[in-house]
């Protein structure tokens, strides 16, 4: 018998796969022909309206105790369920290498770019499931991350550059500039 600790570090395995997943087929890590133009807009579209959709809920869980079926709910769920069935799928068994069964997903789409495509569309949709599709956004430098609800930026260079734009970098280095430049000029620094 399985116990709840460890379902939970499988549910946990499975969000972590499908986050890797998805995040490597939005910052181009698989081969070029696993991409198109239209395919990148396809999932882009499907992760915002999938956020929309989960944040949507949310709100009015949160205002009534319950959810009732507004109009942009009703016509986010049936955009997300029409962009879902481009991408049909069926479980299917296999055996890895090394000899265990493995499970996964077969996609009746034909082509590479079209079933990488399918697989991060329905990695999207059990991170929603998970309820972790929050946590991917879009670095400024146009990089896809996976963070904390508070992360801005996918590392430290980017976090950093975000920050000598705020207003109080700039008042510092400033003062920063001043001193050294009067210490330059008193002959003290060189």
């Amino acid at each position: 018998m399985i116990t709840k600790r460890e379902l939970t570090g499988f549910r946990r395995q499975v969000t972590k796969n499908e986050t890797e997943n998805a995040l490597a087929w939005l910052n181009d890590e698989l081969p070029r022909n696993y991409y198109s133009k239209n395919g990148r807009r396809a999932i882009v579209e499907l992760l915002d309206s999938t956020k929309s959709l989960l944040d949507l809920t949310n709100s009015m869980r949160r205002q009534h105790r319950g959810v009732r079926l507004s109009k942009d709910l009703s016509r986010l769920a049936l955009w997300v369920n029409r962009r879902m069935e481009e991408y049909p799928s069926w479980p299917i068994v296999m055996w890895s290498p090394d000899g265990t069964l493995v499970f996964g997903e077969d996609f009746s789409v034909n082509g590479r770019s079209l079933e990488s495509e399918a697989a991060t569309a329905h990695c999207i949709l059990g991170l929603a499931e998970a309820n972790v599709l929050d946590r991917i956004r879009r670095c400024e430098c146009n990089r896809w991350f996976a963070g904390r609800k508070n992360q801005k930026s996918c590392s430290a260079a980017c976090r950093h550059k975000r920050y000598e734009r705020t207003d109080a970098f700039k008042a510092s280095r400033r003062q920063y500039m001043r001193e050294y430049n009067r210490l330059k000029r008193s002959g003290k620094v060189k």
